[in-house]
């Protein structure tokens, strides 16, 4: 299998997995809960919809660096062999 072909496979991983992750991670559902563990946490009343959405984009950043990284490991072990 080409690089090329290998890429354009891993891509198609990549989308897929950014799109379940963001279905869990920004799921209103999960907002709330968080919100509300914040709140109890925080000792403040529940309507922390900013430290929510902040928090709720780094985990999906952090779990979409560790996927790309899994998906695309041998991409660039590949690479390196190259250069």
């Amino acid at each position: 299998m080409s690089i090329q072909s290998s890429l354009r496979i891993k891509s198609v991983q990549v989308s897929i997995t950014a799109a379940i992750l963001f279905l869990i991670v920004a799921n209103p559902m999960l907002f709330n809960i968080v919100d509300m563990g914040l709140a109890t946490i925080l000792g403040t009343k529940y309507g922390n919809h900013m430290i929510v959405l902040v928090l709720h984009a780094f985990v999906f950043g952090l779990l979409m660096y560790y996927s790309s990284k899994y998906f695309f490991d041998d991409a660039y072990k590949w690479l390196e062999k190259k250069m």
